[in-house]
């Protein structure tokens, strides 16, 4: 006849993790927001952050130097947005080729570069600036937006975007 059952041992080492299962189902839409006022409200429909463009020629002036932060793109649906740039744009003094600029364009993706809506600052060499703002997008249809950050250095100077832009649809 067997004798009594001795005490458990210790615990073991964890074992290995399994691999990962399929993505569960799309869960249902939440409800509608409400307005007050009667006013529509305004949401955040997409955005990208894109890669910092920083252009920093020799001072030696023999070339200038344009750098793009490369091209990103956000599905949107039909209605109308505000592009928000959220980062930091810097530029140097303009030395002696005249103006740096940096520029932040948002255009429809693969439309031979029709461009929605341009956010950009420049500095020109006596170092007056000029600036402007994005203005409203409004799309019929919902379509693949691209965001590009450009930026342009004369000799001896440099200049940086970085960031990236949001879309607040307004309607």
């Amino acid at each position: 006849m067997p004798g009594a059952q001795g005490p458990a041992g210790p615990q073991g080492e964890q074992g290995l993790q399994g691999v990962e299962g399929p993505q569960g189902p799309k869960g249902d839409p939440g409800p509608a927001g409400s307005s007050s006022g009667g006013e529509s409200g305004s949401s955040y429909a997409g955005g990208v952050m894109f890669t910092p463009a920083f252009a920093n020629p020799p001072a030696d002036c023999s070339f200038a130097r344009t750098e793009t932060g490369g091209t990103f793109v956000v599905r949107l649906p039909a209605g109308t947005y505000r592009p928000v740039f959220a980062g930091e744009v810097r530029l140097g003094h303009a030395a002696v080729q005249g103006t740096d600029d940096a520029s932040v364009t948002v255009d429809v993706a693969n439309a031979g570069q029709e461009v929605l809506s341009q956010f950009k600052k420049a500095l020109l060499l006596d170092q007056s600036s000029s600036d402007r703002s994005f203005g409203y997008v409004t799309l019929a249809e919902a379509q693949d937006v691209s965001v590009t950050a450009t930026v342009y250095a004369g000799c001896g100077s440099a200049g940086l975007v970085d960031g990236g832009v949001g879309f607040e649809r307004v309607q």
